[in-house]
Order: structure tokens, then C-alpha cells, then sequence
């Protein structure tokens, strides 16, 4: 194994127990780039305007260059209060797995640096995952993918959806497109005991509540995932006062683009005849997020070679993708991508992402952390 697994489960448990919110990373970015500039690696540090951290192990121009990306970023989570290696800092916790995903490419790294292939590995750190509109588009826009020109990238995403030693890779879709919207309805207001002078705002939103969550099975072609989800209503929080206006706040995911225009403009007009129905106004806004990860066939078949070539680990298909969102497609639009799932899961890591309970198979970190190492060293030895 190239890979030093004790270095990269320390560096991960490092990160769990000093995690740093979106926009926040300033120590973590401080540490991964002391750590790449002490295995010679030419840093960039404030990458697209935040903390991005770009490391390069410049190779031959004549041979390709790969880029190995990893987020950095945490969550406004209180962990359990049972886990072991537990965040030191009260109310934020690395509750997806990023502080994983760093440690692994570091890993990938520190190998690589040892043993350099022919041509350039570019190893991107990302600030800002889970805050749109994220932080790729911003180190996209800063050039992370030129300069030497980026000739393909991949990353991972730990998850207890597979168990540990498995690696789950396939063609095509692997993760949603991610949408949020909020929709304000405005009636008129009026004492809650003579509803009848009153446009009801509150009634209004509950119907429109409803048939939104209708449009997915009665509109959307059923072979075709989607998601649509009303997870936030709000208005003054008074016993007898019916509001002017109410707040619905939610998500809409799915895979395909068209499926997207159709939910958009079935909200819209769904909204629309509710409210005339009943003498309300309404205004949608709906904010395009996350486009869905797309994994190119040549990146992923050679993230399937570098699965094979592992004895201790499986290539598993991806038979049901998450629904949920990553920036990530935003480099894999602009390069051929692969995207990775390396399985954490076991009898106690069961939690999926984003729960306090959330906790990984550190075991499976070397694993992943070899895939890197492997099909970026396999990657970056081919002739362009």
C-alpha cells in the first residue's frame, strides 16, 4: 500500500474534531497547504476569492493532467454526544464526510509526491459545498482548471448507503440536480374569528402545500426520479391573527433537465390558479443550484481499473443514485469527471449524511484514498 493509512486516519480524525463552516475554512486551508508545500508540491492558496487551496505536482506537458478534488467545509450540526472522536467545537460538525474526502486526497498526495508519474496532478481543495452557490463555480471562474489545461478530474463522497470495502462507481448520472425555491403568498389579513373579511393566506398555502406534492407523481413521467419538497413555512406565529403573507421554503432534485423545466413551470402554474381562486397574489422564486453529476465513460472506467487493481476493495454500480446535490458537477461540466462513492457503512455507521449521528468505517479511508492514488498516477502516465 503507497498510501500511509495511519497518517490519513489522523489527519481525518484532525479535521472532524476542527471543523469550519462554509466560507470559514481559513484553519483547515492553513493546514492542508503547510502539509502539501512539505512534500514539495507548488501551492495556491484564496483560490476564487475564498479558501480554496490548490496543490501541483508539475509533470511532463507532453503527458496529461489529472486534477483529485476534495471539499472542505462543515455543517451547522451538534454532534452526538457518544462519539468518540467528537467535534471540539459545539454546534458545527464535519456531518457529510468532508473531512474524509480531504484526508484521503492528502493521502493521494503525499503518495504521489514520493513517486511522481510523467505528467501533472493538480490536487484541488474546495471551500464551500454545502453553501450555494458553492465554491467550484467560483474556483472554475478562478482558472483551477487551466494552467496547466485539466485534461480530466475526480472525486469521492464517503456514504454508509454502501458497505465498508466497497467502492461504488457508474456511467452517467450519480447525483441530482439541486434546486430551492421559495414561494411568498399574500392574501389579506384580518382577525382570526371572522375568517370570512380575510383572504387566508394560510389555507391557501396548505392547498397549494398539496397538489406541489402531486406534481412529481401525477406530472412527472414515473420512470424519471424527481423530488419536490415543501420544507419550511412561515408567518408571524400569532393564536388569532390571520397574516397578510405566508413563507413556503423548499427543494426540488432530479437528474434529468427537462424533468426540472417541467416541475418549475407546474409550480408556477399550480400556484397561479390556486391563488386566483381565491383572491391571493404570489411570487415564485426558484433558484437553480447544483446541476446533476454526470460521470463521463472513460473517467469512470478508469476509476473502475483502479477499484480491480485493489484487493481489499469492490467496484459496486451506483443501481440507485442519491437525490442529493454536489458542486462537484460543475468541474465534471467542464472536464470529464468521474465521481466516486467510497463505502464507510457498517452495523454502527448506519447514519447518512447530515445527521448528528453521523460516523464512517475509518478503515475504508486508505481504500479510497488509493483509488485517488492510483487512477491519477495511471491517468497523468498517459501521452496527450
Amino acid at each position: 500500500m503507497k498510501v500511509d493509512k495511519e497518517k490519513i486516519i489522523t489527519w481525518r480524525r484532525y479535521f472532524h474534531q476542527h471543523p469550519e463552516l462554509s466560507g470559514e475554512e481559513q484553519q483547515t486551508a492553513l493546514f492542508i497547504a503547510q502539509l502539501l508545500r512539505s512534500w514539495g508540491l507548488a501551492v495556491s492558496e484564496h483560490v476564487g476569492g475564498g479558501y480554496g487551496v490548490v496543490g501541483m505536482l508539475a509533470g511532463d506537458p507532453e503527458y496529461k493532467c489529472i486534477a483529485l478534488r476534495a471539499d472542505m467545509d462543515a455543517l451547522p450540526v451538534l454532534e452526538d454526544a457518544t462519539h468518540t472522536c467528537r467535534s471540539l467545537i459545539e454546534g458545527k460538525m464535519h456531518a457529510c464526510g468532508h473531512d474524509a474526502h480531504m484526508a484521503m486526497v492528502l493521502g493521494a498526495a503525499e503518495a504521489l509526491a514520493k513517486d511522481p508519474p510523467a505528467g501533472t496532478v493538480k490536487f484541488i481543495f474546495q471551500p464551500h459545498e454545502e453553501r450555494k452557490p458553492g465554491g467550484a463555480g467560483e474556483m472554475v471562474a478562478a482558472g483551477v482548471l487551466d494552467n496547466p489545461h485539466v485534461d480530466g478530474i475526480i472525486a469521492t463522497h464517503v456514504t454508509n448507503s454502501f458497505p465498508f470495502g466497497s467502492i461504488g462507481i457508474s456511467t452517467g448520472a450519480v447525483m441530482a440536480a439541486s434546486d430551492d425555491f421559495d414561494l411568498i403568498v399574500t392574501g389579506k389579513s384580518g382577525h382570526g374569528a371572522i375568517p370570512h373579511e380575510t383572504v387566508d393566506p394560510v389555507a391557501i398555502a396548505a392547498q397549494i402545500i398539496t397538489a406541489y406534492h402531486e406534481i412529481v407523481s401525477r406530472k412527472i413521467n414515473p420512470i424519471l426520479p424527481a423530488v419536490l419538497s415543501v420544507c419550511s413555512v412561515n408567518t408571524i406565529q400569532t393564536h388569532n391573527v390571520i397574516p397578510e403573507s405566508i413563507v413556503l421554503k423548499g427543494t426540488v432534485r432530479c437528474f434529468d433537465l427537462q424533468v426540472r423545466d417541467q416541475i418549475r413551470t407546474e409550480m408556477q402554474r399550480v400556484a397561479a390558479g390556486i391563488c386566483a381562486a381565491w383572491g391571493a397574489s404570489f411570487e415564485l422564486d426558484y433558484v437553480e443550484g447544483y446541476p446533476p453529476v454526470i460521470n463521463e465513460r472513460e473517467m469512470t472506467a478508469l476509476v473502475q481499473r483502479a477499484v480491480k487493481s485493489i484487493g481489499a476493495a469492490q467496484a459496486v454500480a451506483v443501481e440507485r443514485p442519491p437525490m442529493g446535490g454536489e458542486d462537484f458537477a460543475i468541474f465534471a461540466n467542464q472536464r470529464p469527471g468521474a465521481f466516486f462513492f467510497t463505502g464507510t457503512g457498517s452495523a454502527r455507521c448506519q447514519a447518512p449524511w447530515h445527521d448528528y449521528a453521523f460516523a464512517i468505517e475509518e478503515d475504508a479511508l486508505p481504500l479510497g484514498s488509493q483509488v485517488f492514488e492510483i487512477a491519477g498516477r495511471t491517468f497523468a502516465n498517459q501521452k496527450k
